[in-house]
């Protein structure tokens, strides 16, 4: 597999992952760089993995910088059942909670195309947000923005929020985004919510200017949810599922034949994440390697999302839930 070692780096493959999570997956072995504890709710529908990276080892280990990054998945994420959301909106609570600290002044921000579904998102949650929490006599003095995208303005997303930023004097800048991911059991099945702010566009190769503590000059929360996976990405999931489908047919034609079958691996031709991606990236017409798909029925998931991301907002910011 000489020319699948030669491909294992992502980005000569041009496959982009936001979810820290992933990156943390293919990170092998232990890092003391990194810590990571994760819990799952009573009837396994939720799962919690909590990263943090506490040093520079951490940051070279995952290209992430250091900080906190809080995933919630749940496949239920991008079903239209009230109660599961109920749940998913308490877990999201829990975590964003444990990121905003005593501030007073808070913006959001949606950040996306309002006119192309899968990077609606960030606008559709600012759509929801509650005109009661936008009142000036609150205790807690929150309002709310859409910036759009460089196409639409001409101006930086960045510059646009860092002006008002510097204008409201806003302690906490929380941003909303369409993120993308490297598996179809995470696309719209995922909420990534971190401390470290966020690079717009970054997932899909269209890098603009960073929206950090660093560059806002104020506190930065990025929730994001991805809702785009990239063609050799889906390739690479799809090889990794097929594998896992002869491997156990053969395990299933060695048990009923009699055949002992202690190694699941004995017998059979493995793959790394990396070298997966590599086949993949090899397999995709080159004209093809940049495409991003997105299911047929995001305009209802990312409808549905959006809902559930702006109910926790409301719920932290209503005064008889502030602490």
């Amino acid at each position: 597999m000489e020319n699948v070692n030669d491909m294992n780096n992502l980005n000569s493959m041009k496959v982009r992952t936001d979810l820290a999570l992933e990156l943390r997956e293919k990170v092998q072995g232990d890092c003391s760089g990194i810590r990571v504890k994760t819990r799952i709710n009573q009837d396994d529908s939720i799962k919690t993995t909590i990263i943090d990276i506490l040093n520079k080892r951490g940051e070279e280990a995952l290209g992430r910088k250091k900080g906190r990054y809080i995933t919630i998945e749940s496949a239920a994420l991008c079903e239209p059942d009230i109660s599961y959301h109920k749940e998913i909106c308490r877990e999201l609570k829990l975590g964003l909670k444990s990121m905003i600290k005593d501030h007073k002044n808070v913006l959001l921000a949606g950040i996306g195309n309002r006119n192309i579904t899968a990077d609606a998102l960030g606008p559709m949650v600012i759509d929801n947000i509650s005109p009661s929490l936008l009142c000036t006599d609150m205790a807690i003095d929150v309002s709310a923005i859409c910036p759009g995208v460089m196409a639409q303005t001409g101006l930086e997303t960045g510059d646009i929020l860092r002006a008002i930023v510097k204008e409201k004097k806003a302690d906490l800048l929380i941003v909303f985004d369409a993120l993308s991911t490297l598996s179809c059991n995470r696309l719209n099945k995922t909420i990534q919510i971190t401390d470290t702010g966020i690079n717009p566009g970054a997932g899909v190769g269209n890098n603009r200017s960073e929206i950090s503590s660093k560059t806002m000059g104020t506190d930065v929360i990025a929730v994001g949810v991805p809702t785009v996976i990239a063609v050799p990405a889906l390739l690479s999931d799809s090889i990794d599922r097929l594998l896992n489908i002869l491997d156990g047919e053969m395990t299933d034609r060695n048990i009923s034949n009699g055949k002992a079958h202690n190694d699941r691996n004995e017998g059979h031709i493995t793959f790394t994440e990396n070298e997966k991606l590599g086949i993949a990236s090899m397999a995709v017409p080159e004209e093809l390697a940049e495409f991003f798909v997105t299911p047929k029925n995001v305009d209802e998931i990312v409808k549905t999302i959006s809902f559930t991301i702006s109910e926790a907002i409301n719920d932290i910011f209503t005064p008889e839930h502030i602490e």
